[in-house]
């Protein structure tokens, strides 16, 4: 199948996703958002972590160096995005894959470092990662 028709079926997938979460009850749609500002968290510790772990260079007032800023902002909006955020459990698992390549061979390679140390930097949120993926399974 080319891509553009691969697309379409996507964005389609995508436009009944959201039609779908907006017809849940606002209990279910608080959860969700909820869900979703935890993975941006989660999202932000372990970019940070990374970035000062592997002692980018960064500006004197910033919190990270220009790359990462731009791939938690990428990761940012993919998560602000997500149209399946009530069914999924991580984007590793989800059928959906909405980053690029190149910035998901990235986050890949920053989850690969950081996820390890998370551990001893951030126990209950990583110990609710780890729950969280072992029942989405």
């Amino acid at each position: 199948m080319p891509p553009f028709c691969y697309n379409r079926i996507e964005r389609k997938e995508h436009t009944m996703d959201a039609i779908k979460e907006a017809a849940l009850p606002a209990k279910e749609l608080e959860a969700i958002e909820r869900k979703r500002q935890q993975e941006m968290k989660s999202m932000q510790e372990i970019i940070t972590l990374y970035c000062h772990g592997k002692q980018h260079l960064r500006e004197a007032c910033a919190g990270l160096c220009p790359e990462c800023q731009h791939i938690a902002g990428y990761a940012r909006s993919r998560i602000l995005g997500c149209p399946r955020m009530a069914e999924k459990s991580f984007c590793a698992v989800c059928p959906i894959h909405c980053y690029q390549k190149k910035e998901r061979e990235q986050i890949r390679k920053i989850m690969r470092w950081a996820g390890p140390r998370m551990l001893l930097r951030h126990p209950l949120m990583t110990l609710r990662h780890i729950w969280h993926q072992k029942i989405g399974k």
